[in-house]
């Protein structure tokens, strides 16, 4: 029987489950006032000159009956960008398909439908700003950075709905062969879903956004065959024994795991507005997941060692660092500098990418009380006493990951320069102290680092 008769003759239904290793923001180009998010929170307005300013927020693809989904444009677009790093062309138009001009276009071997969103377990995301149940989200809000001084905008916020960590999605698809070919095929296309890091959908990639994985021990792809007997004119359905079980294939990309650990006070700022639930009118709140995972803000950590690397590229003479350096301004990445290249400029995303701060706990929550003191005269201002929510004994994870990439000009990155420069960053992060999160010239949020698999890396190199 030929390939092509097969294709019309059988084919295999798989099925899986994908569970979110980070928040993530799969955007539908919309957005909506706060307060038709969050009917049911109040003083969801923020009053500006005597006035009341609407909230907006970018929200998420949900399909037709109001719930989260994962669309299949998504997904497989994200599969076919990283299968693209180590497939011969010909192999990854076989999977996904080529468009060509006029009849010479072909589709690839299976099909998906949009994840549908299973659950999401409630205590691992409560203490998130305006997270809803029912809705599975909570919102998060950034701080748009001006690009002359590097500095936050002026009345530049910005907020978007996310999904957060251990949301659990159901995918389906078809693979139009045979279940030898089905077997074969998926072992191989699945196959980034089983490894620690992950496959990145959505947006905010480069700092750990929205990372799908198999879940711990449920690497099973379940299979349903379908055929028709030309003999008996009968389509049988069967389900094969035994499930697929996807394994991680390949050498995967370079990692360095740093710890960090904060002995005393810490916190990133909840910027959401609990008025209803603040027993003290001037209460600093934590940013947190529960009462017992505190959250740290990844573009903290990013900006932290963005400004050591740039630092160490003045003393190496490898050109410093212009962050903020336009895409108009360079025609190849070969013009930009080392930091550039690794932390990222407008037209190149950075070689560098970091995973969601994953957190061991803390050892307390607590408060703290300060004052404020008059810039003029030094002394305290009066009925000025108000409280910091932290937490002490902080302990993180968080993984460093060095992408390897050709540009459109042939050119293979990182180069011997950035390794360099990306070694010592390493190199004197070890024992040393970052500073990160709320109020660090308070001493809040002072982490020793330490970093593990340097010296295989350098073995690498």
């Amino acid at each position: 029987m030929s390939g092509a008769m097969n294709m019309l003759l059988e084919y295999i239904r798989f099925s899986f489950e994908l569970e979110l290793a980070s928040d993530c923001h799969i955007g539908d180009g919309k957005d909506k006032a706060l307060a038709e998010l969050r009917p049911l929170m109040e003083n969801l307005s923020t009053d500006v000159d005597g006035g009341k300013l609407e909230t907006r927020v970018a929200t998420i693809v949900r399909a037709y009956d109001g719930s989260p989904c994962l669309p299949s444009t998504s997904l497989k677009g994200a599969l076919r960008k990283q299968h693209e790093l180590q497939m011969a062309k010909g192999e990854l138009e076989g999977f996904f398909g080529a468009i060509k001009e006029c009849d010479e276009g072909a589709m690839g071997t299976f099909a998906l439908y949009a994840g549908k969103l299973k659950g999401t377990d409630d205590s691992v995301a409560v203490g998130l700003p305006y997270w809803e149940m029912k809705e599975q989200t909570w919102i998060a809000t950034h701080v748009a950075i001006s690009r002359e001084t590097g500095t936050a905008e002026h009345m530049k916020l910005f907020n978007q709905e996310m999904l957060p960590a251990g949301a659990v999605f159901e995918i389906d698809g078809v693979w139009f062969g045979t279940l030898d070919e089905a077997r074969d095929g998926l072992a191989v296309l699945l196959a980034p879903f089983a490894t620690r890091d992950g496959l990145s959908i959505g947006s905010g990639i480069k700092h750990g956004l929205g990372v799908f994985r198999f879940s711990k021990n449920k690497e099973q792809v379940l299979l349903k065959q379908t055929r028709f007997l030309p003999a008996t004119g009968v389509v049988e359905e069967m389900v094969p024994k035994g499930t697929l079980t996807i394994q991680p294939q390949g050498k995967g990309q370079e990692r360095i795991n740093l710890k960090l650990f904060c002995d005393g006070p810490f916190l990133s700022v909840d910027p959401a507005r609990r008025k209803g639930e603040n027993t003290a009118k001037n209460c600093i709140k934590a940013l947190k997941r529960n009462d017992k995972t505190p959250v740290l803000h990844i573009h903290s950590l990013v900006g932290a060692l963005r400004a050591r690397a740039a630092f160490l590229s003045e003393c190496e003479g490898y050109g410093g660092d212009r962050r903020f350096r336009k895409s108009s301004e360079w025609t190849s990445p070969v013009e930009l500098t080392s930091v550039e290249r690794l932390f990222g400029v407008g037209g190149w995303r950075g070689l560098v990418r970091f995973s969601q701060p994953e957190s061991a706990g803390a050892q307390e929550k607590g408060s703290l009380t300060s004052i404020a003191i008059d810039r003029f005269s030094g002394s305290v201002l009066d009925s000025t006493l108000f409280e910091h929510e932290v937490f002490v004994g902080v302990e993180l994870d968080v993984s460093l990951l060095l992408e390897k990439r050709t540009s459109p000009d042939g050119v293979e990155y990182p180069t011997r320069e950035d390794r360099k420069l990306f070694m010592l960053l390493l190199e004197g992060l070890q024992g040393d102290v970052l500073m990160l999160g709320h109020a660090t010239n308070r001493g809040f949020g002072w982490f020793n680092v330490e970093t593990t698999d340097l010296a295989a890396m350098k073995e690498n190199g």
